[in-house]
């Protein structure tokens, strides 16, 4: 009995190791975190240190503290590698530049006072897009699984599937 509740007390410990579950908008015990990108599912795997893996990442680089600085990836080839730096503040994600090909993509993140991202704003070359995400649907651990916003006038709905450690 004490050694189970040791591993239990030890694995909610160890998950505080890294801060990638900020990075993926989520808290708690999380496993992973699927979301669709064009109709494909793409998987991100949380360790129980809070260390995330993809298959199309590599390289990344953390601070003393854990959290993640910057990260490779690589989708649709190898012309497709995105470099990707992160700026936080406040134990959240404010800044993430991702550079492809010379071309960079600033994206500044607001959150509201629970701490769920409601506002992207995306600066491509200079030509800024702004997303308000709303009717966003919680779990039972207060992480998003759906939410609205409006591209071009038209109503997009993201969900997503977040499986938990047990």
């Amino acid at each position: 009995m004490t050694l189970a509740l040791l591993a239990v007390v030890g694995s909610g410990m160890a998950q505080k190791k890294y801060h990638d579950l900020e990075v993926n908008e989520v808290k708690g015990p999380v496993k992973s975190v699927t979301m669709k990108n064009w109709g494909k599912p793409i998987v991100t795997y949380i360790s129980p240190e809070g260390k995330m893996a993809c298959e199309k990442m590599s390289d990344a680089v953390y601070d003393e503290n854990g959290y993640l600085q910057s990260v490779v990836t690589q989708i649709g080839g190898k012309k497709s590698i995105t470099n990707t730096t992160f700026i936080w503040e406040d134990g959240r994600v404010k800044t993430q530049i991702a550079t492809r090909k010379n071309k960079k993509v600033i994206t500044t993140n607001v959150y509201d006072d629970r701490g769920i991202l409601v506002r992207q704003i995306i600066d491509t070359d200079g030509h800024q897009v702004e997303y308000d995400y709303y009717d966003i649907q919680l779990d039972d651990h207060g992480n998003w699984i759906s939410r609205k916003t409006k591209v071009a006038g038209f109503e997009i709905m993201y969900p997503r599937t977040i499986e938990y450690y047990e």
